[in-house]
């Protein structure tokens, strides 16, 4: 279990205002409304998520979400791949970032072409997470 000073370690190692830039980089591309990164024990780390929205209360709930989502997985003897919430006008996608952070995503549509950008942008930023 990640603890409160390891988020706070892990989050100033990665340099958190080029993890904000590059984030943000991603989401102008147009394909997603927002993009957050979120600590395992439900700490926010960097993202973009609307301005009426109450980051840490988020940043729990999507953690609580992937991690009984992953132990659900579990059960059922199979790894979870991601989580999508098909909310009134957009869907929410919830995924493990590594092993200590958790990406979540909203989209217009998560389609598997919105899907695949979003493992891309995994892939081309795993040095993140350590």
């Amino acid at each position: 279990m990640m603890l409160w000073s390891d988020c706070l370690d892990w989050a100033r190692g990665t340099g958190t205002t080029d993890l904000n830039d590059r984030i943000k980089e991603f989401v102008s591309k147009g394909h997603i409304n927002s993009l957050a990164l979120v600590s395992r024990s439900g700490i926010f780390l960097a993202g973009s998520v609307p301005q009426s929205k109450h980051k840490d209360t988020l940043a729990a709930m999507l953690a609580i979400i992937e991690g009984g989502a992953e132990t659900a997985s579990l059960e059922m003897g199979k790894p979870l791949s991601n989580v999508i919430m098909r909310l009134k006008d957009e869907d929410l996608l919830v995924k493990p970032f590594g092993t200590k952070a958790i990406l979540a995503a909203t989209a217009p549509k998560m389609t598997a072409e919105v899907i695949k950008g979003i493992d891309d942008f995994i892939e081309a930023h795993k040095d993140l997470v350590r």
